[in-house]
C-alpha cells in the first residue's frame, strides 16, 4: 500500500440516464482506492454489481498517470432496450393460448424494468399483466417487484371466472444463495351453478436456493402459506381455506460424470364450513407435474394432503462429450425412484404410489427439462399408466 497514492479525478463518460447519486457512489468508490490493486478490485466490483442491477451492460476502466497524479476514466454502456417475445401453448383441455410480452429495461437509468403481458386463448379466455421491478440496493443485489393481473376465463361462450391479482415480491442475491419472498392478493369472481360468488386469496411464499462448495453441491427449500376466504356483503365470512406446503431440493456432484439429486415436498389444506368438493380446483393439491411421480395419470389425483419424494442419478454420455460438448452439456442419462400420494385425508385411504425407471433427459435450465423414460409403476398402480415409454416435459422446484 502506497501512502502517497491518491486518485485525483474520476470521469464517467457516455451516461445519459444514470442518476447523480449513482454516479457519485461510483466516483467515491474509486477515490477511496489506496493502490493499483484496489482499483482493479473496485472495477470488477462495480462491473459485476451494476450489471446484475441492470444499470450497465459494460464498464471499461482506463487508468491515467500524469504529473504525479492518477486519473480514472470510465466508459459505461448503459442498459436500456425494448424487448418483445411471443409464444404459444396448448392446455390439457385442448385450448391453445397465444401470448405477447413487451418489456423495457433500465427505464429511468437506475435499473428499473417494466413489462406488459397479453394473452388470448381459443376458448375466448383472455388476460393482461403488468410487472414493474426496482433495484432497492444494487450493492446488496436487492430488488422489489410489483405486478397486477386482470383475467377472464370462458367456458362454452360464457364467462365463468374473473380474476384480479395484485402482488409484491422481494429478492436478495447473496454470494451463496438466492432468497425471494412474495405476497400476493387474488380477488376472484366465479359462477357456480346459478350463483355468482367472490373470494379473496392471500399467498405468502418464501424461496431460498443455496450453492455450496463451488456448485458441487446445492440445496434449496420453498415454503408457502395461503389463506382463502369467501367474500360477501359483510366482506368476510367464516367460510375459509388455509393451505400450507413446502419442499426441498438437494444436488450433489460425484466425480466427473455423475450427479445425485433428491427433491420432495408435502402440504396440507384446511377448510372451514365447506367440503373439499367446493374447493376451487386450482387450490387443491394435485400431481399435475409429470415429473413428480412418473408413470401416473396426474388428472386422477387431487386432495387436501400430499407428499412426494424423488431420488435421481444422472450421468453424462462420455463418448459424446469429446465431439458435441454444447449438446452433451444438456443431455443426461438418468435412473430414478419416485414415491408420493395425493388424497382427501377424511375420506381416502393412504395409497403410496411408487415408480422407478431409466431414460434420457435434456436439461434446458436448472429447473426445466424434457424426458423420455421407460417407467415401471409398482405400488398403487391400479390407476396408473402401464409400464412403458413415457414422454414428459415439466419444471422441477
Amino acid at each position: 500500500m502506497d501512502s502517497n497514492f491518491r486518485v485525483d479525478s474520476v470521469n464517467i463518460h457516455d451516461t445519459k440516464k444514470c442518476s447523480q447519486a449513482t454516479l457519485s457512489y461510483i466516483k467515491n468508490k474509486f477515490k477511496n482506492c489506496q493502490c493499483i490493486a484496489d482499483i482493479s478490485a473496485c472495477s470488477s466490483y462495480i462491473q459485476n454489481n451494476f450489471k446484475c442491477a441492470g444499470i450497465f451492460d459494460n464498464i471499461k476502466t482506463v487508468l491515467d498517470y500524469r504529473d504525479g497524479k492518477y486519473g480514472i476514466d470510465l466508459y459505461a454502456k448503459e442498459t436500456g432496450s425494448l424487448k418483445a417475445e411471443g409464444k404459444t401453448s396448448v392446455a390439457q383441455s385442448g385450448a391453445s393460448t397465444a401470448s405477447v410480452i413487451l418489456g423495457y429495461s433500465n427505464l429511468f437509468g437506475n435499473g428499473e424494468s417494466i413489462s406488459i403481458k397479453m394473452e388470448k386463448s381459443t376458448d375466448k379466455s383472455m388476460g393482461s399483466s403488468l410487472f414493474y421491478t426496482i433495484p432497492m440496493n444494487f450493492e446488496a443485489n436487492k430488488r422489489i417487484s410489483m405486478h397486477a393481473t386482470n383475467q377472464k376465463n370462458h367456458y362454452h361462450d360464457k364467462i365463468i371466472e374473473k380474476v384480479k391479482r395484485f402482488g409484491i415480491s422481494f429478492q436478495n442475491t447473496f454470494v451463496r444463495c438466492l432468497h425471494s419472498s412474495t405476497l400476493d392478493t387474488i380477488i376472484r369472481e366465479y359462477e357456480k351453478e346459478t350463483d355468482t360468488k367472490h373470494n379473496c386469496k392471500i399467498l405468502l411464499k418464501n424461496d431460498t436456493i443455496f450453492n455450496i462448495i463451488l456448485n458441487n453441491e446445492s440445496f434449496g427449500n420453498t415454503f408457502s402459506l395461503r389463506w382463502n376466504n369467501e367474500l360477501s356483503r359483510s366482506l368476510f365470512t367464516n367460510h375459509y381455506e388455509f393451505k400450507i406446503d413446502g419442499g426441498f431440493q438437494f444436488l450433489r456432484n460425484i466425480g466427473k460424470y455423475l450427479n445425485v439429486e433428491t427433491y420432495g415436498g408435502t402440504g396440507l389444506l384446511f377448510t372451514r364450513n365447506f367440503d373439499l368438493t367446493d374447493v376451487y380446483f386450482a387450490d387443491k393439491f394435485n400431481f399435475n407435474n409429470p415429473l413428480v411421480v412418473r408413470g401416473l395419470n396426474p388428472l386422477l389425483y387431487t386432495g387436501n394432503f400430499y407428499y412426494n419424494l424423488n431420488t435421481h442419478v444422472y450421468s453424462k454420455i462420455p463418448f459424446l462429450s469429446r465431439y458435441m460438448s454444447s449438446i452433451t452439456d444438456k443431455l443426461r442419462l438418468q435412473m430414478f425412484v419416485n414415491l408420493g400420494d395425493v388424497m382427501d385425508i377424511k375420506n381416502d385411504q393412504p395409497n403410496c404410489k411408487v415408480s422407478y425407471g431409466a431414460g434420457l433427459l435434456v436439461k434446458f435450465s436448472p429447473t426445466i427439462r424434457v424426458e423420455l423414460n421407460y417407467i415401471i409403476p409398482k405400488k398403487g398402480s391400479s390407476t396408473s399408466i402401464k409400464r412403458g415409454v413415457q414422454f414428459s416435459i415439466g419444471c422441477i422446484y
